[in-house]
């Protein structure tokens, strides 16, 4: 299969990016895929999204499916499910935009139904510049800060905001420790919805790592930041710019740094006769270096689909790399997570007064 025909079920907000990216790639020279056609409840819906990006407007989910070999889930959380399952029974790879679904029954089960099918889950900042140019350096980290910023909008009012927004920094972390929080603290904040619209969770690992997380929807700046700091690096991610710098330790010269300083110190207390010399400059001890990514103007989600269209048509499950696409147990393992959140939030809720 040369080149894999994908459909579209859902063409709202989020639908209508993929439904752009769908098209966009079909139209590019040397295409990865070819655009069968999309689907929604609201047939004036998709018909308009066919007519803006010349392709088709299907009147039921199952002739969709009939006429494409992966489908893209951009329907609401909680209609993932019936349209995975769905589309898994038929044969058909699955792209699920995050989260995988509204529960970890639901997610399970849709997990358990691919049968080494290709089910990825759109985590699309794995595929976001800062961190393709990051992922070569970022091992063994220590201590991980990530804080996400929005302002308000009715689009996601539906899930709190571990949901709407964490849950992106969750599969983040996840990747790059490669393990499952041993313990994890949280606490919330309703602001203008009934759950929760500020968040800040604390997550330790077994290996001693702690993430910090913070998650706001009603802030009046956009800031998506991500800090890493491991044994030998400090990563800088912006990932609202796509930009990500690091600062590399000289692991020798800092060595001799800090017996200049022991030195002193000593010195200074009288236990040794010789004055010290110099004392180095801190900031001079640091390689300071801005990464490039390997696409730095690619848009992620285009990205993140052209990966999917090369499963489908390679029949690829598992994809290799921690930041390639999310499969369905990663999507899964982020949502555990983000259930973890949830309920530390409600446990602490419950000890405050009404």
């Amino acid at each position: 299969m040369s080149r894999p025909r994908i459909g579209l079920a859902g063409v709202g907000t989020l639908g209508a990016r993929h439904a752009q990216a769908l098209a966009g790639l079909a139209a590019a020279e040397d295409a990865p895929l070819s655009f069968s056609g999309v689907f929604d409840l609201r047939a004036e819906r998709a018909e308009a999204a066919a007519r803006a990006h010349g392709t088709t407007a299907f009147m039921t989910y199952e002739a969709l499916l009939a006429d494409c070999d992966g489908v893209v889930v951009a329907t609401p959380t909680v209609a993932h499910r019936a349209a995975a399952l769905t589309a898994l029974a038929a044969g058909k790879g699955v792209f699920v935009e995050k989260p995988i679904a509204e529960s970890l029954e639901s997610a399970r089960a849709i997990v358990q139904a691919a049968q080494g099918r290709p089910l990825f889950v759109g985590h699309s900042e794995r595929f976001n510049p800062a961190v393709r140019a990051a992922k070569d350096v970022a091992s063994r980290p220590r201590y991980i800060e990530a804080r996400r910023l929005a302002g308000f909008s009715p689009r996601a009012t539906d899930v709190d905001v571990v949901l709407d927004l964490m849950i992106h920094d969750i599969d983040l972390v996840l990747a790059l420790t490669g393990e499952r929080p041993a313990r994890v603290h949280a606490i919330g904040v309703a602001v203008l919805t009934e759950s929760e619209d500020l968040a800040n969770a604390w997550l330790e690992f077994p290996s001693g790592t702690v993430a910090a997380l913070t998650a706001s929807r009603v802030s009046p700046e956009r800031l998506r930041k991500l800090r890493v700091f491991s044994d030998h690096a400090y990563l800088s991610l912006d990932l609202l710019a796509g930009k990500a710098e690091a600062a590399f330790a000289d692991h020798v010269r800092l060595a001799e740094a800090a017996r200049a300083y022991a030195h002193h110190a000593a010195h200074a207390a009288g236990a040794v006769a010789a004055p010290p010399a110099a004392l180095p400059d801190w900031t001079d001890l640091l390689e300071r270096r801005t990464l490039v990514a390997p696409e730095p103007s690619a848009q992620p989600l285009v990205l993140e689909l052209e990966a999917f269209a090369r499963a489908v048509a390679t029949g690829t499950a598992a994809p290799s790399g921690r930041f390639d696409l999310a499969t369905g147990e990663q999507g899964l393992a982020a949502l555990e997570v983000a259930e973890d959140v949830r309920r530390a939030l409600r446990e602490r809720a419950a000890r405050w007064p009404s």
